[in-house]
């Protein structure tokens, strides 16, 4: 089996339909390609289609457990795949017809860790997916001429571009190199674990190839989608993640500490009122005021809304850029 597509299902009973079709559409060499479909405990009609669909197609297999959440999810399917390769799909989301032949061509060419292709938005108002919003830029990541990278050089090149790889789908892992590096799903995590997730692979890949043509066609902001529900436990795992590279980068890369530490920032300034709100949080930010210390300058309007409120103290370096501006 050269390649699996592992496709968490929760709650999409309107979308899956959809999905699948398309991933049907894309695969020529049914031989090649496996389907795992990993239903998160549904209590909509999601359990019927998929189900339907496997008894169908030889190539499609179905998988129901009780609700866990999406990492947990996740790690069952890289236990059950029985690909080389591994990919990612979400259920809401609409493969390209001619991602899974670019794959093939892929692996075929070239010995890589990771695959990095490109993706599309569309709206889900419109009926065509191929009605893009916007297409990612990831190829800008790489040199043309100089190709594999290293993840390390990838990470680099991340943190000093407005362009970021931080969801898993997109991307061609290869499995041993996932299991030979032990990397997998943080499951207590239930935000920043898709970004988590690529910063472990990127930090020891020593081969990241990029293919420039869509993977994906990735849904914005349906409703009821976990995107637009946002609660203090959110919020905590994307500080806490951000806080843990910060702290992993710190003499290793002072644009990967910085690149972290003003993420930080950024969900504490858009979430302000989550913060401020929940005891919990305050204190987690108080005991670690140190991150915020290592971002850049334009930290400083929440540096001084942090030191009126909570009484801490940033560094001499950031009050020097305060009193500046």
């Amino acid at each position: 089996m050269l390649l699996s597509i592992i496709i968490p299902v929760y709650q999409v009973e309107k979308y899956i339909d959809e999905c699948l079709k398309s991933v049907i559409k894309a695969i020529k060499e049914v031989d090649k390609v496996e389907v795992l479909l990993l239903d998160d405990g549904s209590k909509d009609g999601s359990a019927l289609v998929c189900k339907q669909y496997e008894q169908e197609y030889s190539f499609i297999r179905y998988f129901h457990s009780e609700n866990c959440g999406v990492s947990k999810t996740r790690n069952k399917g890289l236990l059950l795949a029985q690909g080389r390769y591994i990919t990612f799909l979400d259920a809401d989301d609409v493969l390209s017809i001619d991602f899974i032949d670019e794959v093939i061509n892929a692996i075929n060419k070239y010995d890589f860790d990771l695959c990095v292709f490109e993706y599309e938005d569309f709206c889900e108002d419109s009926n065509d997916p191929a009605v893009s919003i916007k297409r990612s830029k990831r190829y800008e990541l790489f040199d043309k001429n100089s190709r594999p990278i290293e993840g390390g050089a990838f990470l680099e090149r991340m943190f000093n571009s407005s362009t970021r790889v931080a969801s898993v789908w997109g991307t061609v892992y290869r499995k041993d190199f996932l299991i030979h590096n032990s990397i997998r799903f943080e499951e207590e995590m239930i935000s920043s674990e898709d970004f988590d997730f690529i910063i472990k692979c990127m930090v020891k890949a020593k081969n990241v190839e990029n293919i420039n043509s869509t993977a994906i066609f990735y849904r914005r902001e349906r409703i009821g989608s976990a995107t637009q529900k946002y609660n203090p436990y959110k919020l905590l795992c994307d500080l806490k993640m951000r806080e843990k590279w910060y702290k992993y980068f710190v003499g290793e890369s002072d644009r990967g500490s910085k690149f972290f530490a003003n993420d930080f920032v950024f969900f504490l300034t858009k979430y302000c009122h989550i913060v401020l709100g929940n005891e919990h949080l305050l204190k987690y930010v108080k005991e670690n005021i140190d991150v915020i210390n290592g971002g850049s300058s334009r930290t400083s309007m929440l540096l001084k809304m942090f030191i009126s409120i909570l009484g801490v103290k940033p560094s001499l370096k950031l009050l020097c850029s305060i009193r500046k501006e």
